[in-house]
């Protein structure tokens, strides 16, 4: 009860010195700051949540950020092969930061709030008949995205491939782990 009591003299002083306008400087001291993840393949299904949607339901979202970071899912994924024909390989669950994504696939970013798919995440087929979507180790920063009602439901998609071996040519829908940093009002 107290903090919304706080919270409301905060948004009534801003809203008087700086004429109720919602923008980088209110938004700090009007809201929540949060890190949202989710984890799971990059299969197109739902990835799971790493928060309880309790939290931020009945919330308006102001998105900040949107990191995608990828794993190994199999047991060994070969990225390193020498002439003598030795390979090097990542194990399960490890974190791919040598990275090797096919420039004719990149990967799909699907953000639905409320039944409603963002298309700020958005991708299309080149005139050569490909999908050229995100890289895998996407990462893009000060987006502002304000989402015009409050969160009922929110979910992520990703679907996308690495090379799994890169002497077979071998792909593999990688684990993700997808970060979004948000402010909630």
């Amino acid at each position: 009860m107290l903090d919304e009591q706080i919270k409301k003299e905060i948004s009534d002083q801003i809203a008087k010195k700086f004429g109720g306008e919602l923008n980088l400087f209110t938004l700090p001291l009007i809201s929540q700051y949060r890190t949202l993840l989710w984890s799971g393949p990059a299969n197109g299904a739902f990835l799971e949540p790493n928060f309880p949607i309790a939290d931020i339901q009945g919330k308006i979202i102001v998105i900040k950020s949107l990191k995608l970071v990828p794993y190994s899912q199999t047991a060994v994924y070969i990225d390193i092969a020498f002439s003598d024909g030795t390979t090097e390989g990542i194990p399960q669950f490890a974190r791919l930061d040598r990275l090797f994504d096919n420039f004719r696939d990149g990967f799909r970013i699907q953000m639905i709030i409320n039944g409603v798919q963002l298309s700020i995440f958005g991708w299309l087929a080149s005139a050569a008949g490909y999908t050229v979507g995100y890289p895998a180790d996407f990462f893009v920063d000060n987006i502002f995205y304000k989402f015009p009602e409050t969160i009922q439901n929110i979910t992520m998609q990703i679907t996308g491939t690495v090379y799994e071996n890169i002497v077979t040519d071998a792909l593999d829908n990688p684990l993700m782990k997808v970060i979004v940093e948000c402010y909630l009002i």
